[in-house]
């Protein structure tokens, strides 16, 4: 297990801060449009998100035509001046997305609350029903590497099989009963078509959806202890001498 700490480099392709909510019953999704203006500066860039249903039919001996049907518009992306930072205001909820480089969480933290609350005085939720922390990770290894240099934990072999594993996907699922946080953990090894490294994921996302409440004195500390239960999947996964890799 690495030391948990600040890491200069993380290899973090993606940052995400998720919740899920139920917008009050009269409620209209054109309504995101007046914040336009207020993000104007800070995120020039608006994308309006429409959804489409789509209905399928099978029949013996008939060719039928697949029916779509738009639904209208769904909600806005606002994508800061750098295009690393994106906002998605939808009618089931707010998503702030951070790209690399990654800067901090207390850093991403205060912009993602800044942004929710704006979300809130527009759709005065009734309900929040899921609030998700998801870091994916990316780091490069060698091609006939040992895995075991990086990771604290097993990869998958079977036995009689070639020494050199080229890829893996694992998933797994968690919960605490005591605190009602949950963790989906998806360990990967892939290998680009050509290259001459490996790419090791490690995909983390933890949430809660129980005991929720739209109150930010509830939601800053459920935040702060879903990014704290991130980081020990995360350092207690990697080797200390990954994480010095990132420092």
């Amino acid at each position: 297990m690495a030391t948990i700490r600040h890491l200069d480099k993380a290899p973090l392709n993606e940052a995400i801060v998720d919740l899920r909510a139920i917008p009050r019953p009269a409620f209209r999704p054109d309504a995101f449009n007046g914040l336009r203006e207020r993000l104007r500066d800070a995120y020039p860039t608006v994308e309006e998100r429409r959804f489409f249903e789509a209905r399928f039919e099978f029949k013996a001996g008939k060719d039928v035509v697949p029916e779509s049907k738009e639904m209208g518009i769904q909600g806005y992306f606002f994508k800061s001046v750098d295009g690393l930072s994106i906002a998605q205001f939808r009618i089931d909820g707010f998503t702030f997305n951070r790209l690399p480089p990654y800067t901090s969480w207390k850093d991403i933290k205060p912009e993602a609350l800044r942004l929710w609350k704006l979300y809130c005085e527009v759709t005065n939720p009734e309900k929040l029903e899921r609030v998700a922390l998801r870091y994916i990770n990316r780091m490069r290894v060698p091609p006939k590497g040992d895995l075991s240099a990086f990771l604290n934990v097993g990869v998958p072999r079977f036995p009689g099989s070639p020494e050199y594993v080229g890829e893996f996907l694992v998933r797994v699922s968690s919960h605490d009963p005591a605190t009602g946080n949950q963790a989906n953990v998806v360990l990967a090894l892939q290998r680009p078509s050509g290259a001459p490294e490996a790419d090791l994921i490690l995909d983390i996302d933890v949430y809660r959806m129980s005991g929720l409440t739209v109150n930010d004195v509830d939601l800053v500390p459920m935040l702060d202890q879903l990014h704290s239960l991130k980081n020990e999947i995360f350092f207690g996964s990697i080797t200390e001498e990954t994480a010095r890799l990132y420092e």
